[in-house]
Protein backbone atom coordinates (compact mmCIF):
# COMPACT_ATOMS: atom_id res chain seq x y z
CA UNK A 1 0.00 0.00 0.00
CA UNK A 2 1.01 3.73 -0.77
CA UNK A 3 1.21 6.19 1.85
CA UNK A 4 -1.14 8.44 -0.56
CA UNK A 5 -3.76 5.98 -0.46
CA UNK A 6 -5.06 7.84 2.92
CA UNK A 7 -6.33 10.40 0.30
CA UNK A 8 -9.33 8.11 -0.62
CA UNK A 9 -9.40 5.67 2.05
CA UNK A 10 -12.14 6.23 4.48
CA UNK A 11 -13.26 4.18 7.39
CA UNK A 12 -16.23 1.54 6.15
CA UNK A 13 -18.13 1.59 9.33
CA UNK A 14 -18.34 5.28 9.79
CA UNK A 15 -16.57 7.05 6.97
CA UNK A 16 -14.48 9.38 9.15
CA UNK A 17 -10.63 10.22 8.25
CA UNK A 18 -7.47 7.45 8.80
CA UNK A 19 -4.28 7.47 11.03
CA UNK A 20 -1.51 5.50 9.96
CA UNK A 21 0.34 3.49 12.00
CA UNK A 22 3.33 1.69 10.10
CA UNK A 23 6.03 -0.91 11.29
CA UNK A 24 9.15 -0.03 9.37
CA UNK A 25 10.07 2.72 6.81
CA UNK A 26 10.16 2.43 3.28
CA UNK A 27 7.99 3.98 0.16
CA UNK A 28 5.99 0.60 0.08
CA UNK A 29 3.77 0.18 3.86
CA UNK A 30 3.71 -3.63 3.94
CA UNK A 31 2.90 -3.64 7.36
CA UNK A 32 0.94 -2.02 10.28
CA UNK A 33 -2.99 -0.41 10.30
CA UNK A 34 -5.40 1.87 9.95
CA UNK A 35 -7.46 3.50 12.77
CA UNK A 36 -10.06 6.09 12.10
CA UNK A 37 -9.88 9.43 14.05
CA UNK A 38 -14.00 9.26 14.94
CA UNK A 39 -14.93 5.84 15.85
CA UNK A 40 -11.98 4.04 17.00
CA UNK A 41 -11.87 1.33 14.53
CA UNK A 42 -8.69 -0.47 13.62
CA UNK A 43 -7.76 -1.99 10.20
CA UNK A 44 -4.59 -4.23 9.81
CA UNK A 45 -2.39 -3.93 6.76
CA UNK A 46 -0.78 -7.42 6.28
CA UNK A 47 1.08 -8.01 2.94
CA UNK A 48 0.86 -4.36 1.93
CA UNK A 49 -3.05 -4.85 1.88
CA UNK A 50 -4.95 -2.56 3.50
CA UNK A 51 -7.71 -5.29 5.61
CA UNK A 52 -11.05 -3.49 5.82
CA UNK A 53 -13.41 -6.80 5.56
CA UNK A 54 -13.26 -8.75 9.34
CA UNK A 55 -12.01 -11.94 8.19
CA UNK A 56 -14.78 -14.20 10.20
CA UNK A 57 -17.89 -13.62 8.69
CA UNK A 58 -16.77 -12.96 5.12
CA UNK A 59 -15.26 -16.22 5.17
CA UNK A 60 -17.99 -17.49 6.67
CA UNK A 61 -20.83 -16.03 4.25
CA UNK A 62 -18.65 -16.83 1.38
CA UNK A 63 -18.47 -20.95 2.23
CA UNK A 64 -22.21 -20.56 2.56
CA UNK A 65 -22.73 -19.03 -0.95
CA UNK A 66 -20.20 -21.66 -2.21
CA UNK A 67 -22.00 -24.59 -0.91
CA UNK A 68 -25.21 -23.06 -2.78
CA UNK A 69 -24.18 -22.16 -5.75
CA UNK A 70 -22.39 -25.62 -5.70
CA UNK A 71 -25.99 -26.97 -5.61
CA UNK A 72 -27.86 -25.00 -7.92
CA UNK A 73 -28.20 -25.92 -11.42
CA UNK A 74 -27.34 -22.98 -13.75
CA UNK A 75 -29.00 -22.85 -17.15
Amino acid sequence: MKARSLEVFVCPACYGALRLRQKGRGAEILEGDLTCLTCGSSYPITNGIPRFVRTEPYAQSFASQWQWFRTVQMD
